[in-house]
């Protein structure tokens, strides 16, 4: 998910549009950030820790900065994981070979556990 930011955007103002802390906002994307975006900036928005329960994690960002592997935490789901890194719960299940998850239910948590990673993989 990416935003193309307008003029008199702030990181607050796109983080408060978004429901996004803004700190992990400016951490996420793939440059340093040291001033307010500039008009027609193309912000990246997979992989924000968005104010919700059930993806409250850490992350590994991989060599070109998007998220890679996930930790899970105590009252995680497979479809807010999903949705935080904006893939969807099939791959998630898929990819990391989760038993018990075949019924792809964004509240399954069977075989989700505490300290658990997870391969994640973005689409474009």
């Amino acid at each position: 998910m990416t935003y193309t930011t307008v003029t008199d955007d702030t990181w607050a103002s796109i983080a408060k549009a978004f429901e996004l802390k803004e700190a992990s906002l400016k951490a996420f994307q793939a440059k340093p950030v040291d001033a307010e975006p500039a008009a027609g900036t193309v912000l990246d928005l997979r992989g924000v820790d968005y104010l919700r329960p059930g993806a409250a994690g850490g992350y590994q960002k991989d060599a070109s900065g998007r998220p890679d592997v996930y930790t899970v935490v105590e009252g995680d789901n497979p479809g807010a994981v999903a949705a935080r890194f904006g893939i969807p719960v099939r791959q998630l299940v898929t990819d990391n070979k989760l038993p018990g998850m075949w019924s792809l239910s964004p509240e399954a948590t069977a075989s989700f556990e505490p300290g658990m990673k997870l391969k994640l993989q973005n689409p474009s």
